[in-house]
This record gives C-alpha cells, structure tokens and sequence, in this order.
C-alpha cells in the first residue's frame, strides 16, 4: 500500500488544505502537529455510513498487511 501525509490547515501556500477526502477503501490516521495544541475535526461520508460496516483493525494487523510502513503506524496507533 502507499503512505500519503497531508497537513490539514488555512497556509495553502504553506502545503496545507483545509478539506481532505479519503476514498473508499483507504485508511486514515490523524496526529496533531503541535502536541501542545488541540484539533477539532468533523467527518462526513457520503453515501450514508453504518456504524457495521466501519472497519477498525488493530495495528498489529496494519503492520503484518503494511510493513513498510510500520514506523508510521506506531506512531498513530
């Protein structure tokens, strides 16, 4: 699988958008930059979303499906 960062925030001219969508399929780890600060973030899906059909696999699963990217799953898990 591929690893994208994005930064979420108002600096467009700095790389950062201020909306991220993540397609069906994908999955999303979020970390706040500044660890002092907090986030308030929304989502929104679209066609209707079930609690049942949500997936939330352990990080042990997400490392043996993606080791390459095992450092970045620590960290967010």
């Amino acid at each position: 699988g591929l690893y994208e960062k994005n930064l979420l925030g108002l600096n467009i001219e700095g790389g950062e958008q201020p909306v991220l969508i993540v397609k069906a399929g994908d999955w999303l780890g979020v970390q706040v930059k500044n660890e002092t600060a907090y986030t308030l973030a929304g989502r929104t899906a679209a066609p209707g979303f079930f609690s049942d059909d949500r997936e939330n696999p352990g990080k042990e699963y997400l490392i043996t499906r993606f080791p390459q990217h095992g450092e970045i799953i620590e960290q967010l898990g």
